[in-house]
């Protein structure tokens, strides 16, 4: 099989055998070199047509074929480059947990003040797609180093754990 043209969405499906029975999985990369594997369902093992809820290889192969061409065409979520920045999802993520999740008012400050105190300086104003697992585990890193006084486990986590919701939201909306 000839490589693909650089550049181009590719990628593949297989079953994987787990405990609750097989599972199709596919794998693919993305034009901007991105690697997402994602499980589809269920394998279908049985002969004739899948009962309900199950996936046969023909069915992931054209769940796979769709979701690159999405990706092509540049509407695939979480593939498309929203020009958000962190200051963006930062305001929505702030937004989503004081009136949607209806935190407590200690709560949204202990959020606050990590975002200020930790997030902020390190990742103000950069795009939300730019920002990388290498510089997240640096930065946690670094936590630990800082001052003359370094900061404990419990609470580079409990940034990491506001920084993941913050991203997270940002990824589910698809913008902030």
């Amino acid at each position: 099989m000839l490589d693909p043209p650089l550049g181009s969405p590719s990628g593949n499906v297989f079953r994987v055998e787990r405990k609750r029975g097989p599972v199709w999985y596919a794998k693919y990369r993305l034009a901007d070199g991105r690697q997402v594997q994602r499980k589809i369902g269920p394998a279908w093992t049985g002969r004739g047509r899948p009962a309900a809820g199950f996936v046969t290889k023909r069915l992931a192969e054209e769940w796979l074929g769709e979701t690159l061409a999405e990706a092509r065409r540049g509407t695939l979520p979480g593939a498309v480059r929203t020009g958000a920045t962190f200051e963006d999802a930062v305001a929505e993520w702030l937004r989503y947990v004081e009136h949607d999740r209806d935190c407590k008012p200690s709560t949204l400050t202990h959020y606050r003040s990590t975002v200020d105190a930790r997030l902020r300086q390190e990742f103000a104003g950069m795009p939300v797609e730019d920002i990388t697992t290498r510089q997240i585990e640096a930065w946690r890193a670094r936590l630990g180093q800082a001052r003359e006084k370094p900061i404990g486990n419990r609470t580079r986590n409990n940034a990491v754990s506001i920084l993941h919701g913050i991203l997270e939201r940002a990824r589910l909306r698809g913008r902030p």
